[in-house]
């Protein structure tokens, strides 16, 4: 072999080297630091996947097992509490917390939740009055046509019969037809205690037929509007004019049924909600289930919690709790009562207002003195500036008594002391 063909072979070999040498290297620097990169992220990854803790959690278990057992006035083996983390999205603290139990008036918040996804926030219960010929120097030359949806804020049908007096109307040359829902307004339950509620907290537009057309009628002659006919009642017929209508929406009837707990109201929202829909209760629950993502616990036997047959564990409560926050936190804190809040006048006004839990609770309060049942339930600005949220329920227990001891769980869970237990039990003295 010559020199040249030597020299050339070598030069070839060299080159493969170098480009073997090189390619090893790209391999190196591309795979290692991925590999690397690889196990970081599992390493974080199968952190992350552990379970998360809340910075208030051993805090939160110390004060309440501490509470807990020294209670001497509240049956404890009837009595259920659960705190969630919404600010770390993590439970907290639960005893008793699958425990099911009469919730009273905390009933309300799942029928909050009910109305809000079966009806909607706008959905309207809108009262109208339609005219079924022409209008002529004031003179309806037709019947009057009044339709009742059951607005449970119409509090007289004052605004109905001024609504007449606007359109120009003076005389009416026909029937006044009264179109009203043959059903009743309000379904009494078997389990109600007698006076649950009263006829006298019914609104005008949830009366019987009898006593809608009677007051109607009534106003009608006070206020000089004649008629020739007669008051019957019909449907709206095809073609009539509608010259007046006013109503309310769901998002304004949950103001008083939550703030309070109006038992009418949440009895309107839940009857209403199975009619829309025409779902039995286990599509309810199934809905429920399915939504809050929890077990449930759960047996609803009226919107209002005025039955004792209803029973919801407290992890129910707060499970409701969360979705109605993700829901619309601004709205829930508006229509909550505010523990000690002179600006909010709902059922908390007067509780809680001389210490740390005042305007730092929004909760819904529930009382059944029949079953010695109390409850609490809502939300908490607390340790380490988190927001919770919390389902207290006392049952077979004085209603006073029940009501001391959440206020001191709200107490436990707002007091700052930097971050440590505290040892003086002073808060205590009007438990013992």
């Amino acid at each position: 072999m010559t020199r040249k063909r030597r020299k050339k072979i070598s030069k070839k070999v060299t080159s493969r080297a170098r480009s073997l040498a090189l390619c090893i290297l790209t391999i190196l620097i591309l795979i290692i630091p991925s590999v690397l990169l690889y196990r970081c992220v599992s390493n974080w990854s199968a952190e992350s996947d552990g379970p998360k803790v809340s910075p208030a959690d051993s805090i939160y278990h110390a004060r309440m097992d501490s509470l807990i057992m020294q209670q001497t006035r509240i049956d404890t083996l009837n009595s259920s509490l659960f705190i969630y983390d919404l600010t770390e999205d993590c439970p907290v603290y639960g005893y008793r917390d699958s425990l099911e139990l009469p919730p009273a008036s905390c009933m309300k918040l799942i029928t909050t939740m009910v109305s809000q996804h079966f009806l909607g926030m706008d959905y309207r219960f809108a009262d109208s009055l339609f005219v079924g010929g022409p209008v002529e120097d004031g003179t309806l030359k037709g019947d009057l046509i009044v339709k009742a949806d059951y607005d449970p804020l119409i509090e007289s049908l004052d605004s109905l019969i001024l609504g007449i007096q606007e359109r120009g109307i003076s005389k009416i040359e026909g029937n006044v037809v009264f179109c009203l829902p043959i059903r009743q307004a309000i379904d009494y339950h078997s389990s109600w205690t007698p006076g649950d509620i009263r006829s006298s907290q019914i609104p005008i537009m949830l009366k019987d037929e009898k006593r809608i057309r009677k007051d109607f009628m009534f106003l009608m002659h006070k206020a000089k509007i004649n008629q020739t006919g007669t008051d019957i009642l019909g449907d709206v017929p095809e073609g009539a004019e509608c010259f007046f209508s006013q109503g309310h929406t769901v998002r304004e009837i949950l103001n008083p049924t939550l703030m309070f707990s109006n038992n009418v109201m949440a009895e309107l929202l839940f009857n209403r909600s199975l009619e829309q829909t025409g779902m039995n209760m286990d599509e309810i629950y199934d809905y429920l289930s399915e939504n809050l993502k929890i077990m449930l616990d759960l047996n609803m036997e009226d919107g209002s919690g005025l039955s004792p047959d209803n029973s919801v564990s407290t992890q129910v409560l707060v499970a409701v709790l969360r979705y109605l926050w993700q829901s619309d936190q601004e709205w829930m804190l508006a229509n909550l009562p505010w523990a000690g809040s002179q600006e909010q006048r709902g059922t908390l006004m007067r509780r809680m207002t001389e210490n740390e839990c005042a305007e730092r609770i929004w909760a819904k309060t529930g009382t059944l003195t029949s079953t010695g049942t109390s409850s609490l339930a809502g939300y908490c600005k607390g340790l380490f500036d988190h927001w919770y949220a919390f389902a207290i329920i006392n049952h077979n227990t004085p209603v006073a008594e029940g009501r001391i001891f959440q206020d001191a769980v709200c107490l436990e869970m707002v007091r700052e002391d930097n971050g440590q237990q505290s040892t003086d039990n002073s808060h205590l003295a009007d438990m013992e």
